[in-house]
């Protein structure tokens, strides 16, 4: 989901429509740092770095990936997104038994 934009019909934004852009920003951004930390913990899972689609299990690494990653986040501690979302992490007994 995008944030809200001018139309050709509106000049403005609503007062809404601007809240939601504000406020979603900052989750937009965690999100994004999340797929960045993903990308540079685990660098082979790039494109350049020769998985392709069709030819090799792209999303299937990256689910795993992502699971790997949430495992070291429990170790380790928090990240840009516990931070921005103001939660602690789990424990990884905890994680791993939802």
């Amino acid at each position: 989901m995008g944030p809200f934009k001018i139309s050709s019909s509106h000049s403005t934004l609503s007062p809404e429509d601007a809240l939601f852009n504000v406020n979603m920003s900052g989750v937009r951004i965690a999100v994004e740092q999340l797929f960045g930390l993903v990308l540079n913990r685990w660098a082979f899972n790039g494109y350049k770095y020769g998985l392709r689609q069709m030819s090799t299990p792209v999303a299937g690494f990256y689910m795993v990936l992502v699971l790997l990653t949430n495992i070291q986040t429990c170790l380790e501690g928090t990240n840009e997104a516990s931070l921005a979302f103001q939660c602690s992490r789990p424990s990884l007994d905890d994680y791993l038994s939802l």
